[in-house]
């Protein structure tokens, strides 16, 4: 995907799920919008994108939009675990890096003393931090702040249920899941605009 495909997927600023095959570049296209996109590595953003196609065809579009925009990157392809608490210790593993992708939120005046505690317990993975309802308070957070829609990316969203449905923990799984993502994605007042990617695999894979 070059960098002039940048401008198609802003314009959608909806839900967008894309399917395409294994080795297709999928991974590294969500980095490139990333990087393209994140307002916490602005000067980064404009050093890569400088000289892109993007910015010499466009240069108004990518004034406007390059490093702009919070962004939260997700990718649960290392989720592996063969029993569920493997598995919630991965998907944990996962929020938490959101998390510290994040960490210069707590010193924002804009975020108030309980919840810099909620941000503590999961860098710090307390057992009894609040994980299911983590990524819906990120984007609020975000959004704060910012006053600005959230991007959220998420890269091969189903190998957490293919390993779980395999290993016989499917409904732990979907039941985490649906808690830790159906609020960020679906019902958030905060211009979510959420991107999907799975990993496509051959039916007799499942």
């Amino acid at each position: 995907m070059q960098s002039a495909g940048l401008r198609a997927i802003h314009l959608r600023l909806q839900t967008t799920l894309i399917l395409r095959p294994r080795r297709w570049g999928k991974t590294t296209m969500m980095s490139m919008v990333k990087y393209f996109l994140d307002v916490s590595q602005q000067q980064l953003a404009r050093q890569l994108f400088a000289n892109s196609l993007l910015a010499k065809r466009d240069p108004r579009f990518y004034e406007e939009t390059c490093g702009q925009y919070p962004v939260i990157f997700l990718s649960f392809g290392a989720c592996t675990g063969i029993t569920w608490p493997e598995m919630k210790n991965d998907l944990t593993c996962r929020i938490g890096g959101a998390f510290r992708d994040w960490r210069q939120l707590m010193d924002s005046q804009e975020i108030f003393e309980d919840e810099r505690k909620m941000f503590r317990d999961i860098l710090w993975r307390d057992e009894k931090a609040s994980y299911q309802v983590a990524l819906t308070k990120l984007t609020h957070f975000l959004h704060r702040i910012y006053k600005k829609r959230v991007i959220v990316l998420i890269d091969e969203y189903e190998k957490p249920l293919i390993v779980a449905f395999l290993n016989g923990f499917l409904n732990d799984a979907v039941a985490f899941l649906s808690s830790a993502l159906t609020g960020c994605l679906k019902d958030n007042p905060y211009g979510v605009v959420p991107f999907a990617i799975p990993h496509m695999l051959k039916p007799s894979s499942y």
